[in-house]
């Protein structure tokens, strides 16, 4: 069983989140906002300016869209695949607050220590559900399944400060630190400031989020000078290491960290405090922590991002996860004079490796430090995925970002300058993979396309969006890009399924305009029909021959040495996936090299 360790998450998809802000009814809150905040703010260090790319989601893994995304001073809506994209965002050296909010969803965070490289977060929301509802002037308690429950003493004020009378609807999680979605659904990361204002890491024993509404949808607070009886179930699994008092905290949302706020006890297994506000609450125990950066190369001294790191130490219970960036980079808090381990492993579950790549120990540190791995040889492949994307009118994307699906694996990353890279390791046997590219700002896509792995470097070549389109034929002739869109008429036609006697792939686009037309028509003769077949010297034995910008370059396969691979052939209504590289002569006498990306529906 994993628990919630206090390493302070960044990455791909890291996960965040808090509650709605009730500065007026919460003074506590206002108080943090004065004097003490900007002392503890010397530990965050000097202002600089990082990207962030981030994947908002729900509990059921679901992306949201239209969340209000902030920050620092920039801000951003996620699209419709719950992505957000924010470049150069003001933050600290040792902090980056992000803020997610939507309505019929609890705010959400997440605080990282930015790397150099493009910090990918990944946020969780919780709905606000309400589990009951109660009534002002009536003392109450609310229990969720698990036995976390709260007991509300019945004074209710508005934000303005002013009381309220009427039905209360009460929102109430609780977070276990058994449950790795906890990572995910936790407001901020688990750093905070002490009773003395001093910086901390966090272990927790049990997260409880409690929000209040009126009858018309009012956020409300305790009462002042009342306060509320939360219990948080202790797992069994701690029982053991568990002291019998421990300090409740808070999660501030202004801010973006923890604060100390009173004291739980331990009964019968269940902590039990008072609190005087609503927020997020934490039991923790805090340790004192440095920061430090973790980087992952290869032999050949190159990064390798997408990795999980799983990291421990001897003050901790348990361990926490990150992701390596593209610089193949992770930072976060470790326990200060305390010795560690570190485990590197892939992202996903695959057949040919079933452990961790790599194990190694780490600490103890007494500053801020940077270590390095050299992460050996081993059963699988660096694959590096690069390619170009455009819009509609043909011109360079630079806002935008692509989605690589492998192996129900979803990686993530930034279209820069129109260009885009994604790297990541493969141990299996599988080849093919997908890409879409988003252009975020006009929220157009160039589809799912369906490739195959070159390893170990894969050139995809030329993307381009336009409406949303579903089909698309992007053919490059000596470095000249062309985009064809639908309709197409597309064909396969087998006279002989069981030897694939003179099976025939047809593709053509409107061949009568005789401006921009497309031709393309294939003979197949030998099994299997997926996978890579090449030129040939006549038109009647297997092969590939094309005629573009008809009648001008008409191929002749007499003269060409050109590789078709085809990637996907569904049934009728489904796709045909393939791409073609090499170089072939005219008729006309002239060598042109060639290149092209096919995604089409099947007619027949």
């Amino acid at each position: 069983m994993k628990l919630l360790k206090s390493f302070a998450l960044i990455s791909v998809l890291i996960l965040n989140f808090s509650c709605n802000d009730d500065e007026v009814a919460n003074p506590i809150s206002q108080q943090n906002s004065g004097p003490d905040h900007i002392a503890f703010s010397q530990n965050f260090g000097s202002d600089i300016n990082r990207d962030f790319l981030g994947t908002i989601m729900d509990v059921n893994g679901s992306p949201i869209s239209n969340v209000n995304i902030t920050i620092g001073n920039s801000n951003a809506i996620t699209d419709n695949n719950g992505i957000f994209i924010i470049r150069d965002a003001e933050v600290k050296q040792r902090l980056a607050y992000i803020k997610a909010e939507k309505t019929g969803f609890i705010n959400a965070s997440r605080s990282v220590v930015p790397t150099d490289g493009t910090n990918k977060i990944k946020i969780v929301m919780l709905p606000e559900t309400v589990v009951a509802t109660v009534n002002s002037g009536i003392a109450e308690e609310v229990s969720l399944s698990n036995g976390a429950s709260v007991f509300l003493p019945g004074n209710y004020i508005e934000t303005d400060g002013s009381l309220y009378s009427g039905s209360v609807d009460v929102i109430m999680h609780h977070l276990a630190p058994s449950d790795e979605s906890t990572q995910e659904q936790m407001p901020g990361m688990l750093y905070a400031a002490n009773a003395q204002n001093e910086e901390r890491m966090l272990q927790t024993f049990g997260m409880l989020a409690v929000e209040l509404r009126g009858s018309g949808g009012e956020d409300l607070n305790l009462a002042n000078n009342t306060t509320a009886e939360i219990k948080l179930p202790l797992d069994a699994s701690l029982v053991s290491s568990a002291p019998t008092t421990i300090p409740l905290w808070y999660f501030d949302e202004v801010n973006g960290y923890w604060i100390e706020d009173g004291e739980a006890s331990l009964v019968d297994d269940t902590y039990v405090g008072n609190v005087n506000h609503f927020s997020f609450w934490n039991a923790d125990t805090p340790f004192e922590s440095v920061n430090l950066c973790v980087t992952v190369v290869n032999e050949m001294n190159d990064p390798i991002p997408n990795l999980r790191l799983f990291l421990s130490s001897d003050y901790v219970s348990g361990q926490g996860f990150t992701y390596t960036d593209n610089l193949g980079q992770a930072c976060g808090s470790f326990p200060i004079n305390s010795n560690g381990q570190i485990k590197i492993s892939t992202p996903f579950n695959t057949t040919c490796l079933t452990s961790i790549l790599q194990i190694s120990d780490i600490g103890p540190f007494t500053s801020d430090s940077a270590i390095e791995f050299v992460l050996a040889d081993y059963i699988f492949e660096n694959e590096n995925i690069i390619g170009s994307y455009n819009d509609c009118n043909g011109d360079l994307v630079n806002n935008g970002y692509v989605v690589l699906r492998y192996e129900n694996w979803n990686f993530y990353d930034l279209v820069t300058d129109g260009n885009f890279e994604i790297d990541f390791i493969r141990c299996s046997d599988q080849l093919n993979f997908s890409v879409e590219a988003i252009d975020y700002d006009n929220l157009q896509s160039s589809g799912v396309i369906n490739y195959s792995l070159d390893t170990p470097i894969t050139n995809i070549g030329f993307l381009q969006s336009c409406n949303n389109i579903n089909e698309q034929i992007i053919y490059e002739i000596d470095g000249n890009q062309e985009l064809i869109l639908p309709p197409f008429d597309v064909r396969f036609m087998d006279n002989n399924p069981e030897v694939n006697n003179n099976a025939t792939i047809e593709i053509q686009d409107d061949l009568s305009s005789f401006q921009n037309c497309f031709w393309l028509r294939g003979i197949i003769q030998n099994n299997p029909i997926v996978g890579e077949h090449f030129s040939s010297d006549s038109y009647n034995t297997e092969g590939f021959y094309f005629v573009e910008g008809c009648p001008a370059a008409i191929s002749n396969p007499q003269d060409s040495e050109m590789t078709f691979n085809i990637i996907q052939l569904g049934p009728a209504g489904d796709f045909l996936d393939m791409d073609i590289s090499g170089d072939y002569v005219d008729f006309n006498g002239v060598s042109h090299t060639f290149s092209a990306t096919i995604h089409v529906l099947r007619d027949e």
